[in-house]
């Protein structure tokens, strides 16, 4: 069986979904190619101004919590493998709450951004990708 041709110019871009604390948290919205086999969604680095240095998954219980940290350098890219996931963000007075969920999201976290996952549905898992390598002196733990 020969395989199709894909007719695509370039990577697709993601599309801001919305931004906090000065840029420094972006939720997107992933572009992705669908047939009747399936999707695939893709990101390019180069576009997103992201290199990332290592990766790690974290799979959880439904109801679950992870997380609860934030880091003082570097940024984290987390993109949902399955389930839903709950992403709650605080720097200074301000707090927030987004999600990943069926609509092929990713959020990228900077530094100085407390965050706490909570995860839902079935075998619910994230991907994070980080453009730092592990630094434990980096984290702080209180909502900042």
């Amino acid at each position: 069986m020969r395989p199709k041709r894909i007719d695509r110019k370039s990577a697709p871009v993601p599309q801001v979904v919305a931004t906090a604390f000065e840029g420094q948290a972006v939720l997107w919205a992933l572009d992705a190619i669908e047939d009747e086999t399936g999707s695939l969604a893709s990101l390019d680095f180069a576009k997103l101004g992201f290199a990332p240095v290592r990766a790690f998954t974290i799979g959880a219980r439904d109801g679950a919590e992870r997380g609860g940290h934030g880091h003082y350098k570097g940024r984290q890219l987390l993109l949902l493998n399955s389930g839903r996931v709950t992403c709650e963000l605080c720097r200074d007075d301000t707090r927030l709450s987004w999600e990943l969920g069926g609509a092929r999201r990713a959020l990228l976290i900077g530094p100085g951004i407390w965050s706490r996952q909570s995860f839902h549905g079935h075998q619910p898992a994230i991907t994070v990708l980080c453009d730092t390598p592990y630094d434990p002196d980096s984290y702080f733990e209180c909502a900042q």
